[in-house]
């Protein structure tokens, strides 16, 4: 027999495989299971397999996609499959791959969605050649079949040269020209699925639509600037210009794209400019004919900017945008895995499914002891949620070692968001299978321009992909293996796709971050054991669930109660734009072309969901958050809430579970004073406020004393400092200093006094220990001073601004390991207390000083005159 055995929904399979064999047959079973995962828009998928006395099983969901094949009836089976080409030309492609190969027997079942069930010689190839032929013939007969099905149905609606491309399928699949089949099937257009994430996803991009401006050249006499060169031109810009299409948007200011730009790279940027009557579209690939001119300055208050021109004489007036090849290859990364995930069978369910709400009574399934194993056995989906310090990347290190120590041939998938994280994760990792003398090989992808430009830490450097060429090398070979020593000395220094390709062949471990290109070598081509995915709250569907499709175990760790996706007010905002516009498409025929011609296919995408479901559903809009959507979809044993305490001091971490988590932890931290001798013992306390006063008390405590726009506090610099010289540095500290703005930062990094300082203080670099909270999630330290800067006469949710998001202040108030020292005024919290956006952070005040210490600003620089004073008379 070389068919499969049905028993309801499960198929089996006798196998005569040698007892000395087993061990190797099992490991080289992973390795086709991972093969068949890799292929999910192929095959139907088995939710689960095994293998016991040498019978293979395969256990599927349901029976629905297990209906066999009759060979006398193939017209009666195939009577609802023949109209529907794309699914055809799906099975064809993959039949035809798979013949290649020598894996026959499709047949057997009717492919559901264009997908097949697995045939038996996908597992074994030791059937007999008699059995293979059957099985090519059996599966030639079919497709065969199913051709003249669909020349007889729709032979007056379709086209001759369609018509002609069958017969000459055919002919080819009788001929077993697998590659001639191949080529054909690319000259059938297929009509991809449109889906809601395709919406989500060019709602991200809205971004680079926003910064699309307009701008007239001015007069050299008239410019506020001098000395301009000859090839330089002074540029008016206008911000508020309608957009042919989206009308009136809200963009940054040339200052603000400048500040954003110059904080991620000080290397010249490129603008696109055109001459054309309606905007560009800036979410494409820059072209050899496009025109480009360098900014290279601009006007502080105004508007204006100074541009260098590559000889082109610039136009008297148009429209520009910043390009940035990052931005672009970003965007065109996300767009192939959104494209790969919308109908992959892991989250095929989900994505039908709308959650009610927040599972505010959830109540753990599981003991955090038993968590680990309990992972490691389950199939499909598992999300943690982890609140600040609960020990989340514990927990993975915790998992990734369990499962390799009891699966030796494993492949892991460890991803993070961002290289930081993902480099913490990967030592915590590697530091675990040391002390547990598990054999693994790791690899870390890295760019070839972060290998060259960035500093890597040294435990990184070992598993960067040229170490994989290293350890070939000091292979001992036999003679006639010099090839070896040529390739390992021409590969060791380089980033070259060849070490890639073996890397990821060869490690049981690879380390990526969920947007590196790696995934290009991955998608439809491979798939993991166990994937985990850590500070996955912080993801948009775009940056996450792909990473979700290349497993067979998956692990999701974030904490929907941090950092959301970034920007995502905006993005949302973007969507009910799109939606708008896709609103007006159907009874605008000229709207609907000019969009097609600026946007091309990737507009086509939204227009044809608009088309098949007539509107967006704005529920789905959770998807924008999707580790959330996931952990409230999940049933109860197939997530988890860590709830115990190992970073915050008791106080804090009470703070913290009963103002963000309705509940305090369970305190775990060990007992340590890592800061004792340091801070003077008035001071030495786990909260301290440092109240300043309202700005209508005390004028020299508000913030942007210039009105220019600034959110800058100098009063708040100046506590700082006083703070910091109280601190007796009998070692260095492990300190950092946080803000919400980058303004406030950059005023703190141009302090030469508190520069002068800190380098007192702590070995580390300045610009090291001044972040802001944003950036700083997912870290720690033993003395954080956060200054919260706001301090106006505004009123309700805008006195604030994005400080008073939940998420935000749950970060911004629980990176402390020991000491936290607070610099802000309560009096503009309290002032606003009754707006209802404000009202988190009023309990958060409230909580505070149940736990915490409070001092007037004004008490505590009296307090340091005196002690200065005292100092100066001894």
């Amino acid at each position: 027999m070389n068919v499969w055995q049905i028993n309801s929904n499960q198929l089996s399979y006798e196998l005569q495989i040698p007892e000395k064999s087993l061990d190797l047959f099992r490991d080289y079973l992973f390795h086709r299971f991972r093969e068949l995962y890799s292929q999910a828009d192929n095959f139907i998928l088995p939710d689960d397999w095994s293998f016991i006395n040498n019978i293979l099983v395969l256990k599927f969901r349901d029976t629905q996609g297990l209906k066999i094949v009759k060979i006398d009836e193939l017209d009666k089976d195939l009577k609802d499959f023949e109209s529907n080409i794309e699914d055809f030309i799906k099975v064809l492609k993959t039949l035809a791959n798979q013949h290649e190969l020598n894996i026959m027997g499709f047949s057997q079942f009717l492919p559901i969605k264009g997908k097949w069930v697995v045939p038996i010689t996908f597992f074994t190839r030791s059937l007999q050649k008699q059995k293979l032929e059957e099985a090519l013939q059996r599966d030639i007969r079919f497709i065969d079949t199913w051709i003249s099905l669909i020349l007889n149905r729709l032979n007056r609606k379709m086209d001759k040269e369609t018509a002609g491309l069958f017969k000459l399928i055919r002919e080819a699949l009788n001929e077993h020209n697998y590659s001639e089949i191949l080529k054909l099937t690319k000259s059938f257009k297929i009509k991809e699925n449109p889906s809601f994430l395709d919406l989500l996803t060019e709602s991200e991009f809205f971004y680079k639509i926003r910064q699309i401006y307009k701008f007239k050249k001015m007069s050299l006499n008239d410019a506020p600037f001098k000395n301009i060169r000859k090839n330089e031109d002074v540029l008016e810009i206008d911000l508020y210009f309608n957009d042919y299409h989206f009308g009136k948007i809200k963009r940054p200011s040339v200052q603000e794209l400048w500040d954003e730009l110059m904080e991620n790279s000080h290397i010249t940027r490129l603008l696109v400019y055109s001459n054309l009557k309606t905007p560009p579209n800036p979410l494409k690939i820059l072209r050899n004919n496009e025109k480009v001119v360098e900014w290279i300055d601009l006007h502080r208050d105004q508007q204006i900017i100074v541009i260098k021109n590559r000889g082109k004489p610039l136009p008297k007036s148009g429209f520009l945008y910043v390009y940035e090849f990052g931005d672009i290859d970003q965007i065109q990364k996300k767009r192939k895995f959104i494209n790969f995930v919308k109908n992959h069978p892991i989250l095929e369910d989900y994505l039908k499914i709308i959650p009610i709400g927040e599972d505010d009574d959830f109540t753990n399934n599981h003991k955090r002891k038993d968590l680990a194993e309990t992972i490691c056995k389950n199939e499909g989906l598992f999300v943690v949620q982890g609140p600040p310090g609960t020990g989340k990347t514990y927990l993975a290190a915790e998992v990734v070692a369990k499962f390799l120590k009891n699966n030796t041939y494993a492949k892991i998938l460890v991803c993070s968001k961002e290289h930081l994280a993902l480099n913490y994760i990967l030592k915590k990792v590697v530091e675990r299978l040391n002390n547990e003398n598990t054999e693994f090989r790791a690899f870390r992808s890295l760019s070839y321009i972060k290998q060259t430009t960035s500093t890597i830490e040294s435990y990184i450097k070992e598993f960067v992909s040229s170490n994989i060429m290293r350890e070939i090398g000091s292979f001992k070979w036999k003679n006639g293996s010099e090839i070896w020593y040529h390739a390992q000395e021409n590969l060791v220094q380089e980033y070259d796709l060849r070490n890639l390709s073996l890397a990821i062949s060869s490690a049981s471990i690879i380390f990526c971050t969920t947007m590196d290109g790696i995934f290009h070598q991955l998608i439809n081509k491979k798939s993991f054991d166990l994937v985990v995915i850590e500070e996955a709250g912080k993801s948009y569907p775009s940056e996450l669930l792909h990473t979700i499709c290349l497993g067979q175990r998956i692990l999701l760790i974030g904490d929907q109660n941090q950092l959301p996706p970034y920007q995502i007010r905006k993005t949302e905002e973007a969507l009910r734009i799109w939606e708008e516009i896709l609103k007006k498409i159907k009874s605008n025929s000229r709207l609907n072309e000019d969009l097609q011609k600026r946007f091309g296919y990737d507009y086509l995408k939204l227009k044809n969901f608009y088309n098949k479901y007539s509107s967006f559903n704005m529920q789905q809009l959770c998807w924008l958050k999707p580790f959330e959507t996931l952990f409230n979809l999940l049933p109860a044993e197939k997530k988890y809430v860590l709830d115990q305490q190992y970073r915050m001091e008791r106080p804090l971490s009470n703070v913290i579970g009963r103002v963000f988590y309705n509940r305090e932890f369970i305190h775990k931290k060990k007992p340590e004073k890592p800061l004792i001798g340091i801070i003077p013992k008035k001071y030495d306390v786990p909260m301290l406020w440092i109240d300043t006063p309202h700005m209508t008390e005390d004028m020299d405590a508000t913030e942007d004393p210039g009105k220019i726009g600034m959110r800058v506090n100098f009063y708040e610099l100046s506590i700082l400092i006083t703070y910091l010289k109280l601190l007796k540095p009998i070692k260095s500290i492990d300190l950092i200093i946080l803000t919400p703005y980058n303004d406030q930062k950059d005023l703190f990094l141009e302090s030469e006094e508190l520069k002068n300082v800190c380098s007192e203080l702590t070995h580390e670099p300045f610009k090291e220990i001044i972040r802001t909270t944003d950036e700083y999630q997912g870290h720690e330290a033993d003395l954080t001073i956060l200054s919260l800067v706001r301090n106006n006469t505004l009123y309700a949710a805008s006195s604030w601004g994005f400080i008073i998001e939940p998420e935000r202040l749950n970060v911004m108030f629980s990176r402390t390991k020991s000491r936290q020292v607070i610099i802000g005024c309560t009096q503009h919290i309290i002032r606003n207390s009754h707006e209802e956006r404000i009202r988190i952070f009023h309990n958060l005040y409230l909580e505070y000083k149940k736990e915490g210490i409070f001092i007037s600003s004004e008490k505590f620089l009296k307090n340091q005159e005196k002690i200065k004073e005292r100092e100066n008379n001894e």
